[in-house]
Formats: structure tokens, sequence, C-alpha cells
């Protein structure tokens, strides 16, 4: 027996030529309503079903629906869901389904990591991507690199989970668990056939002796001028160290769960978010190490990012399917833009990132989907699947390059995929760097 979610179009009915998959995979959670739960062995006794319970009928053989007042005779665009896949109502009759295509998204490029990517980051001039690696590695890649050997560096013992990029684009930090924070000057380069992940010195930010916790760390951030390194903690405990010396270690209490999200206003640069699971999003002043504003949600929270010019705020928490828009002055919730939905499983939102020109709102999910969402018009208008398809897979990580051109993603399933939203701008030719070589012969 398989279970059957059975949505019905609003307003309906469709006209035969609205009827299509597009009008089911674009902000389905806003023109459709689950009207009923059918339990079948197949998807022609599933729709056999909803039509007989309609019409006050007899049910077939082993078949269970239950249904609300909402359930109408189905028509045309009408959709049933499994756990898996879809079925649309044909437009030519009202008693015939076709498969609606959940189809891979053709990418740019895409890349086999060996492990969970927790952590993506473009370097900001564009030519790097850097991925943050489960299994304690963090790999260097370049659109022009070919093969499954890319330059990286190691951390050691303990995971790799969290980048940043320093805004100059010359230093890299990485973070993750023990409560270490590595800096380091990432370049992809070849010396006797061996591949290195950084040059020159590497600067271990630990934590203070005295501090024997060695807390996880789940966020990382640069002050915007470059001086500090700035790490959120799973005690609530906000870390900062001076980036060139890895002296001057602070410890302040902010939150009293886990600290998931971290960001400096790109407006007021001494303006940081936080984010929490004790289910807050907290404004700071650094300058006074003062709050300015507080968010609240149900559950906690795992993403939060500003929009470019600093005037809102997106967020996500824990089983909800819907991104929250804050006006970042006042706390006050704007919006809750729904998702689409493609399963009968709970979407959760696991990341969130803001594309550079304010356009587009990009949203990983525990359904392997990359959504995008239009800001200004408050709804979905795009879907990404991931390239490596399995039950359970998790978009953790979301970078966009800084034209607003391309799209990472990684998670679970230990891929990293690269979309072009919108063709590519030129960069200026210049005189080739180490930063801006491919990787030779990996």
């Amino acid at each position: 027996m398989t279970t059957y979610y059975l949505y019905h179009h609003h307003p309906d009915p469709l006209s035969r030529e609205e009827v299509g998959d597009r009008v089911w995979l674009l902000n389905n959670t806003a023109a459709y309503s689950v009207v009923a739960v059918i339990e079948a062995p197949s998807t022609s006794l599933a729709l056999q079903a909803a039509l007989c319970k309609a019409q006050v009928q007899t049910l077939p053989r082993k078949t269970v629906v239950r249904a609300g007042n909402l359930l109408r005779e189905t028509l045309p665009g009408d959709v049933l869901v499994t756990r898996n896949e879809a079925w649309m109502v044909d437009e030519s009759a009202a008693s015939q389904l076709r498969k609606i295509s959940y189809e891979k998204s053709p990418t740019l490029r895409s890349f086999g990591q060996r492990s969970t990517v927790d952590g993506l980051a473009w370097s900001p001039d564009g030519r790097l991507l850097t991925v943050a690696e489960n299994d304690t590695r963090v790999v260097l890649r370049t659109l022009e690199g070919k093969g499954d050997y890319p330059t990286a560096y190691t951390r050691g013992e303990y995971a790799a989970e969290h980048l940043a990029w320093e805004p100059s684009g010359t230093r890299l930090a990485s973070g993750g668990h023990h409560g270490e924070v590595h800096v380091w000057q990432p370049a992809p380069w070849r010396s006797s056939g061996y591949h290195s992940g950084y040059t020159g010195a590497l600067l271990i930010c630990g934590h203070d002796e005295s501090d024997s916790s060695y807390k996880h760390i789940h966020c990382l951030s640069w002050t915007p001028d470059g001086n500090r390194i700035v790490a959120g903690r799973e005690d609530g405990y906000l870390l900062s160290w001076n980036a060139h010396t890895g002296q001057d270690y602070r410890r302040e209490k902010r939150h009293t769960k886990a600290i998931t999200a971290l960001a400096f206003s790109p407006r007021e640069h001494q303006i940081l978010l936080t984010g929490s699971s004790d289910t807050t999003i907290q404004i700071w002043d650094e300058a006074s190490a003062q709050e300015r504003v507080r968010y609240h949600h149900i559950k906690s929270v795992l993403a939060a990012v500003w929009s470019p010019d600093g005037s809102l705020i997106a967020s996500c928490e824990k089983e909800d399917p819907t991104v929250h828009l804050w006006n970042s002055q006042t706390g006050k919730l704007l919006t809750r833009i729904p998702l689409s939905i493609y399963t009968t499983e709970d979407l959760t939102i696991s990341s969130l990132a803001w594309s550079p020109d304010g356009t587009l709102l990009a949203a990983g999910c525990d359904d392997r989907t990359i959504q995008l969402i239009d800001p200004t018009l408050h709804q979905h208008v795009q879907t990404y699947w991931t390239t490596r398809a399995y039950q359970g897979q998790t978009v953790f990580a979301l970078a966009w390059s800084p034209d607003s051109t391309l799209l990472a993603s990684g998670g679970s399933a230990a891929s990293v995929d690269v979309w072009q939203v919108r063709p590519s701008q030129p960069y200026e030719e210049e005189t080739p760097t180490p930063l801006m070589l491919a990787e030779e012969g990996v």
C-alpha cells in the first residue's frame, strides 16, 4: 500500500491551456491545497478512490480515503503526490494521470566530493570556489579544473564545516569541531606532482587555554575591516580573535543555546546579526556590545542572512517550509514566503543565500531541492534538483558568485553542483596569478 496526498488547485477550475507541470512545480503551496490522504496499491486506484469519495460512491477494494469538506470532483490540473513522485490529472480527462517530471536540473559543473559538504564560499574575485568537507578537508575548486583530485588543505583531526573569506580575498578561515579556527592564504599550485592547498604561514586561532570545553563552532565571519574573526559556538558564546596574530581572544555569552547564524550588516559595519537554536535572532551594535533588535521564531533558527542593501533579513527555522522576511530596523515580520512542496514529507529549509545583486534569495532544503525566491514578488520562482538523488538528501550549503550569475550548492550527497542562473559577465583581462590558475592534471 502507498500513501497518496491529493492536491486541488485553487481557485479552480484551470483552463486546459493552463494545465501543465509548471503549474505544480512553481509556487504550489500558494496555488494548491491538500484535500485528501489516500491509501491505495496503485495510482490508478488512488485516483478512482478519490472520484468515488467525491461522488459518495463505494470505494474500490483495498483503498482508504481520509478527506474533509474541501474534496470535490477531480479536475484536470489536480495532483497526486507520494514521497518521491507526483502525477497530474491530465487535461484531456479527469480520470487519467500523467507523471510530473522531476528531472535533474542541468548544471554548469558538478564535482564529486569525498564526504558531506557542510560549507561553500566563493573567493571575492569569483575565481575560486572553496568547499568544506566533513572529513577534515577544505577543497579549492576552479570551474576550469578537471578530475577528482583538486588541491586541498587538510585540517588534521577535526572536520571543516564553515568557511569565510577575508574581505580582501587574500586569506580564508575555516572552523568546525574542537573550537579551532584555521586561517591561511589559499592558492592552487603544483610542486613535484603534489598538490597543496595553501601558501604562506598558517595561523591557528586557538581557544583560550582556560576554556577546556572546546565547543563546536557553528558559524564564522570576518569583521568588515578584516582585522578580527568572529565565531558562534554551540554553547551560545560569541568568540573573536585578532585575525593577524591569533591573540586577543574574547568570549561573550550572547544566546542560551547554539549560535547558528552570524553576519555583519552590509550597510552598518558595526552591526552584527546572530541567530540561535534558542529560537531568536538578535541584532547587536558591536561598538557597544548592546542588543538593538530581537526577532522571535517558534523553533530553532537554522539560517539567517541580510539583504545586500541591509534593509531586510531572511531566516528559516526547523521543520518549517517558509522563509521569514523581517524589517532589519524594527524587527517586524513582513511576510512568510512558502516554498514549493514535492513530497509527502515535511520540508525543512537548511540554508539560505541572498544573491549579491539582491534580486534572488536561494533556499537549500532537505528534499534535495534548491529553490529560488523573488523577494520583491514574495514567491518561489525556480527550483533546481541536485544531481545525486537519493532519499534523505539535505542541501547544507549555498554560495552565490560575486557577480550573481552562478549558484553553488552542496550537502549530504557528497557533491557540489554549480548552476548558471544568469549569463556570465566576462572578467577584465589581467595578468594571471596563482589564485586564478586552474588545477593542472587533476
